[in-house]
């Protein structure tokens, strides 16, 4: 049913890349996610074809999901939006944001499927 595939790590020289390839994803917070996002979004190009579901579980802000969005992908993001160590108490600035993501707030857990 799924393929595992061997995937590499970001170095500073793509660190370097992403942050002029893909300033909506990085710089955002100035933290690990900034190497972290367009690391996914690559990695994803590469083993998904346009089209599939992707599941971005905590991804409060939308970033990843809404450049997985534009890139042809279905992407939903499953988070509480509790507000919790500085993230968004609500999903409805990032729904009007990024129209094409499904957002969904709550936990995942056998009550919710995707």
């Amino acid at each position: 049913m799924f393929e595992l595939v061997a995937l590499g790590y970001t170095r500073v020289r793509d660190y370097v890349r992403y942050c002029e390839e893909y300033p909506g994803l990085t710089g955002v917070k100035g933290d690990l996610k900034d190497a972290q996002r367009p690391w996914v979004l690559e990695a994803v190009q590469e083993h998904l074809p346009a089209g599939d579901r992707v599941l971005d579980l905590g991804g409060a802000r939308c970033e990843l999901a809404g450049a997985l969005d534009a890139a042809g992908y279905r992407a939903t993001v499953v988070d509480p939006y509790e507000g919790n160590d500085g993230g968004p108490p609500s999903p409805d600035p990032y729904r009007a944001r990024y129209p094409g993501v499904n957002i969904i707030q709550g936990l995942l857990g056998p009550d919710l499927l995707v």
